[in-house]
């Protein structure tokens, strides 16, 4: 969830529906990679996701404390930020949210989901993203 600022932002509601559906998948283990500017939107995600779920957040912790989780984890899904960055540094499949700029496309470790094409590039543009785009999007790339 974190981002650099509104324009990177894809909406809470959308990551909410991303964990119910990584979870009808099998995963029950999320690390939510969010800022300051983020803690009351983990606070609303754990509210209204499952309790069977174990969560890492990291609203509050350095990036000494977060870096140890990216490099454990499975795969990345986020917005285009440092912390996507870091997932590919780590060698981490990354499905990367582009709204406000073009997708930067460097390594096949990238998968890009970018806005919708009859959408121009704005501060909202991506939240012309989809949930169904997203899921589709990692169905077809696993």
């Amino acid at each position: 969830m974190a981002s650099s600022g509104p324009s990177r932002q894809w909406g809470t509601g959308n990551f909410i529906k991303l964990i119910n559906y990584l979870k009808t998948k099998g995963f029950r283990k999320f690390v939510i990679l969010s800022g300051l500017d983020q803690v009351e939107k983990e606070k609303k995600l754990i509210e209204e996701t499952s309790s069977d779920i174990e969560f890492i957040l990291t609203a509050r912790k350095t990036i000494q404390e977060v870096i140890p989780h990216i490099k454990t984890s499975s795969f990345f899904i986020g917005h285009d930020t440092g912390f996507s960055h870091l997932a590919l540094a780590y060698g981490k499949k990354s499905y990367i949210l582009f709204g406000d700029c073009e997708p930067s496309i460097y390594t096949d470790l990238i998968v890009p989901i970018d806005k919708e094409p009859d959408v121009p590039r704005s501060d909202e543009s991506i939240r012309s993203i989809s949930f169904e785009k997203v899921k589709d999007i990692y169905e077809a790339n696993q």
